[in-house]
């Protein structure tokens, strides 16, 4: 299903309509429980993978911790991670790519925190390796092709440095890299590709929240306040570019990210700002998601629903958090 502005716009003026939280709430807990049933249906047929990205769903809705290295899943993801990039794929740029959404998930579930995950020195330098090439050829301004390579290093980037897989300074240097070319007021243009800079976004927080004194402090606000706009005038349901044909599942949770981000940003600055702009982007959007359904039928339509359900399941429960704290 493909979304275009032409369809989108008569949505707009509906969607403004408050969502209630306990209707934001029903939703979680009809979604949790489709996951559950799905999970329990299918867990024991599945692959390695597909079975580690089910024990994730799970812990993530019941709320409890996992120690990455207790998996063979390091092995896994290490060994994919240099295959990709020394082939070239444009493999990290899929929403649908199982190893990448299991780290996705493992970082949801570990709210954020690093997860220490260790990997050999000759595993390092293929990928340090394979990160320079990208970065040689890659530009958020640039063509098409530079585009794609500045999401690949964007996402890789966000993965490594929230796994601890790398070195802090070396995922520093390469974000610092990808941002040198990359203006703040050209971030979220509607002729820009959007997709991508979720990930790069939540880095950027992730490394000034480490340090309230980083040379991306600034930066980040200038980022953080483009987005605000376009949020907050354009009001649109899903920032990120449809004229590209992209999956509407794509565009959908690459918002949800998007709000975390926002939500994120509005942690660091404590500024109520973005915490109202995420509330609203999240109304905008239940009605797309309160229509997914999860069924016991082992699809791709499915898997992809069950890491959007996921992810506005942290979203919910994060802009509660925040909220709750407030009173």
């Amino acid at each position: 299903m493909l979304f275009s502005q032409e369809f989108l716009s008569p949505l707009i003026q509906w969607l403004e309509k408050e969502v209630s939280i306990e209707n934001h709430q029903d939703t979680q807990k009809r979604l949790s429980k489709e996951i559950l049933s799905y999970a329990e249906t299918n867990i024991a047929s599945m692959d390695e993978m597909h079975k580690f990205f089910l024990d994730q769903a799970v812990i993530l809705i019941n709320k409890k911790s996992l120690n990455i290295n207790n998996f063979k899943f390091t092995d896994i993801f290490v060994d994919c991670i240099k295959s990709k990039l020394v082939v070239g794929k444009d493999f990290f740029l899929k929403d649908d790519d199982l190893i990448t959404m299991c780290i996705e998930l493992l970082i949801l579930v570990e709210n954020n925190h690093n997860l220490n995950l260790k990997i050999d020195k000759e595993s390092q330098i293929v990928i340090k390796n394979g990160f320079q090439l990208l970065l040689e050829n890659s530009s958020w301004v640039g063509s098409k092709p530079e585009v794609e390579k500045s999401q690949i290093v964007s996402k890789l980037s966000f993965l490594l440095l929230n796994t601890g897989a790398l070195e802090r300074d070396y995922i520093e240097s390469v974000i610092k890299k990808i941002i040198l070319f990359l203006p703040p007021d050209q971030w979220f243009k509607t002729s820009s590709e959007v997709y991508g800079k979720s990930f790069l976004l939540r880095s950027i927080i992730n490394l000034c929240a480490n340090n309230p004194e980083h040379d991306c402090h600034d930066y980040l606000k200038n980022v953080c306040e483009h987005l605000l706009k376009r949020m907050e005038i354009r009001r649109e349901i899903m920032v990120l570019s449809t004229k590209n044909k992209s999956d509407a599942s794509i565009c959908l949770l690459e918002q949800l990210r998007i709000n975390i981000a926002v939500l994120e940003s509005g942690v660091f600055f404590n500024d109520l700002r973005f915490l109202n702009a995420a509330m609203k982007s999240n109304d905008r959007i239940y009605d797309m998601v309160s229509k997914i359904k999860i069924s016991s039928k082992k699809t791709k339509n499915n898997i992809n629903n069950i890491a959007i359900s996921l992810h506005y399941n942290k979203i919910i429960n994060l802009q509660e958090k925040i909220y709750e704290s407030l009173i």
